[in-house]
């Protein structure tokens, strides 16, 4: 397929982000992974420095710094 690695988010370049999908079947359906953060109250873990500037530095681009740091 076409992935463009030159996108735009209110007219101003983001890091490439390229988005890969799978398709297969499974033997045993009770035995796929679920989707994350399906119950209310579900722990979300951040993986990185341990820093103010950390976050900033590690996830620019994405929805999360948006929405959390307001960037």
């Amino acid at each position: 397929g076409n992935v463009s690695l030159y996108n735009e988010s209110r007219g101003t370049g983001i890091y490439p982000t390229p988005v890969i999908g799978a398709l297969g079947l499974a033997d045993d359906v009770t035995k796929t992974a679920r989707i994350g953060f399906a119950i209310d109250g579900d722990v979300v873990v951040l993986l990185g420095r341990d820093s103010l500037e950390a976050p900033a530095a590690e996830l620019a681009g994405s929805e999360y710094l948006e929405l959390i740091h307001d960037t």
